[in-house]
């Protein structure tokens, strides 16, 4: 997956996020978005096991921020 098709996809997906569940990004459905205390925590599956591989928390004040940075970098 491209860079600029990711980024495309966390900021559709994270204005989507806040009103859903979780959310599976990707071709391969290994990144999901989903609501987690006061945020939205992004996590990397493991394409082999299935197990979270890495996750970053974006907090719900720092989402705009991440928004206007992909925005940006088009």
């Amino acid at each position: 997956m491209k860079a600029s098709e990711f980024k495309k996809l966390i900021r559709e997906e994270v204005k989507n996020v806040l009103k859903e569940a979780t959310v599976k990004l990707g071709p391969d459905k290994n990144f999901i978005l989903k609501n987690y205390k006061g945020g939205v925590l992004l996590q990397k599956l493991d394409p082999n096991g299935g197990q979270v591989h890495s996750e970053m928390l974006i907090l719900k004040n720092e989402i705009p921020d991440v928004i206007a940075f992909l925005n940006k970098n088009k």
